[in-house]
């Protein structure tokens, strides 16, 4: 399992620009978002990717940055927590997927 930490660009199309498809999963503490995308690899495996972004209910457009508050750390912190136990717990069922019903036979 690879996770690879990736702070979006300043703005949203220059994000889009770089990933045009949906993330797996977004998550989310306070004003902070973790979007968690899937990257399938050539020999079946999954690859997976973290991106975050500051959410303000106040203004228009989501902020894509590389810089967070102080105030921010803590959610920042929590979002990518909640994202590595959901990456944890979707390896778990590739793998149970992957085994089949039968493989203790």
């Amino acid at each position: 399992m690879t996770m690879t930490l990736r702070l979006a660009g300043d703005n949203e199309e220059e994000f889009n620009a770089i990933r045009p498809d949906r993330p797996a999963k977004v998550c989310g503490r306070g004003d902070i978002r973790a979007r968690i995308w899937a990257d399938p690899t050539p020999w079946g495996d999954v690859e997976w990717r973290v991106s975050f972004a500051r959410f303000s209910p106040d203004r228009p457009a989501v902020i894509y940055t590389h810089a967070f508050e102080r105030d921010e750390l803590a959610d920042l912190i929590q979002a990518t927590f909640d994202a590595r136990r959901w990456i944890a717990r979707a390896e778990r069922r590739i793998r149970r997927y992957r085994r089949g019903p039968l493989s203790w036979f």
